[in-house]
């Protein structure tokens, strides 16, 4: 080194960091991570940036709902999971009404690659050219109908994260958000922070929110790091257009333990949450340490040990 300046030191290749990085995961969570990469949810984009969303944009509109899930939207089966199994078997013909571009679009919408005021602009010119009943202007109020609810759940993500602290419990846990393909989850953190605390994620019941898990996050608190999410579709999570199902909600709650929790956890579920946390720590495998059901009915089911 030269008196005065510091010699850059050669940096290591992105593929080594990442094998170090692997080295020190214990091995469910590599095991978890490798099965979340190679199972991609319907409607999850691999590929994206500004060119194909225009060109996506443009298909939407001419070719209607229809005719756009025909060609991007195709279900992939070959790798076995429900919700694409599910999705194939119901056709583009079997999608919501805006589905097709909730579930074509939102990831793209949420990383920038296509503007909300060029969609605005074109849906008033399709209405003006071709009248509000014609395929192009119905098409494109679909898309205009999604942005404004994903904007309306935007400021209210805004309004919790600047009243958080307002609430009476905030000391004893946080809501905060995720993006789960595009869409804002809400979600409740609380309990230690130490990295070798147990981790425990509260899955709600029907109808419900993370609001129900208030006295068990209080409870749990001092002993775990304690997770309640907002399930898509309830609470202060988004409500896109689109077909809600078991499926669905399994693959939420499994890439949030995946990507929000970051290390081994036990499920615990309400009703119907207690089948979509079974769900998800059958998928989960190791990753999963323990599950708890509450309420939840299953006629087959006795009481035994679930070995994941």
């Amino acid at each position: 080194m030269s008196k005065g300046r510091i010699e850059p030191l050669p940096l290591p290749p992105l593929s080594e960091v990442l094998d170090s990085a692997d080295e020190v995961r214990p091995s469910e969570v590599r095991d978890a991570l490798l099965a979340l990469n190679g199972d991609s949810a319907f409607g999850s984009r691999e590929t994206g940036g500004e060119k194909m969303a225009l060109e996506m944009w443009e298909a939407h509109r001419q070719l209607g709902s229809v005719k756009f899930a025909e060609k991007y939207l195709q279900a992939d089966t070959s790798r076995g999971q429900l919700e694409q199994i599910a999705m194939a078997a119901a056709g583009p013909e079997g999608l919501a009404y805006g589905e097709a571009f909730v579930r074509g679009f939102s990831e793209l919408l949420s990383l920038g690659c296509i503007s909300p005021a060029l969609m605005r602009r074109d849906a008033n010119e399709d209405a003006w050219s071709a009248g509000p009943f014609g395929a192009a202007a119905k098409s494109s109020q679909k898309a205009v109908e999604s942005i404004e609810a994903r904007e309306w759940h935007t400021l209210l993500a805004d309004l919790d994260n600047d009243t958080d602290s307002e609430r009476e419990d905030s000391d004893v846990f946080q809501y905060k958000y995720w993006r789960w393909q595009g869409h804002l989850v809400r979600y409740a953190e609380g309990g230690l922070t130490t990295k070798d605390a147990p981790a425990i994620l509260l899955v709600h019941g029907f109808g419900a929110s993370a609001d129900q898990w208030h006295k068990c996050m209080k409870e749990l608190g001092p002993t775990h790091r304690v997770y309640a999410i907002d399930l898509l579709g309830f609470g202060h999570s988004e409500k896109p257009y689109v077909t809600y199902s078991q499926y669905m909600w399994e693959n939420v709650v499994r890439d949030f333990a995946l990507e929000v929790v970051r290390t081994p956890l036990f499920l615990a579920g309400n009703s119907i949450g207690g089948y979509t946390a079974l769900s998800a720590a059958a998928h989960l495998k190791a990753y999963c340490l323990g599950l708890v059901l509450c309420n939840s009915q299953f006629p087959n089911l006795k009481p035994c040990t679930l070995n994941l």
